[in-house]
């Protein structure tokens, strides 16, 4: 690098404070991909061809819905692939047991991330009012 370069403004990237439901155009061409995923494996009249539509809609509600932490994202995947490889593989657990433990861990994921001081999904100013000042604080932003 030349001292030039040393010598000129880093620009600060600040992420704008936009808390709350999210929806953009990637969004709905993905959710339209699931719900043709959905209907295919409707028309199959199998459980396991539901999975796409399934994950699909799950990572919607984590990533637009409930904005949940990719650490929690990751743990939901991690779960929800080891356990659909065993129903795939052992036939155990059952698929309706796969989707309802799914849901069930997706129910505990979102309500520990809307525990947190940095929730900024869906009905946050009720759960979470003081997530102006974490977000000043944590961004500097004033």
């Amino acid at each position: 690098m030349t001292k030039e370069a040393n010598n000129m403004p880093k620009t600060e990237h600040r992420r704008k404070f936009r808390p709350g439901f999210r929806i953009h155009a990637f969004d709905i061409v993905f959710l339209l991909l699931g719900a043709g995923a959905c209907y295919f494996g409707l028309s199959l009249q199998s459980l396991p061809a539901m999975i796409p539509a399934y994950v699909i809609f799950t990572f919607f509600l984590y990533c637009n819905v409930f904005r949940i932490r990719r650490t929690l994202e990751l743990i939901w995947a991690g779960a929800f692939t080891l356990s659909a490889l065993s129903s795939f593989y052992f036939e155990q657990p059952s698929w309706p047991v796969l989707y309802a433990a799914g849901f069930a861990l997706s129910i505990i994921l979102i309500a520990i991330e809307m525990r947190q001081p940095s929730y900024h999904g869906v009905f946050w100013k009720s759960i979470n009012p003081n997530l102006p000042t974490w977000w000043n604080n944590k961004h500097g932003q004033k």
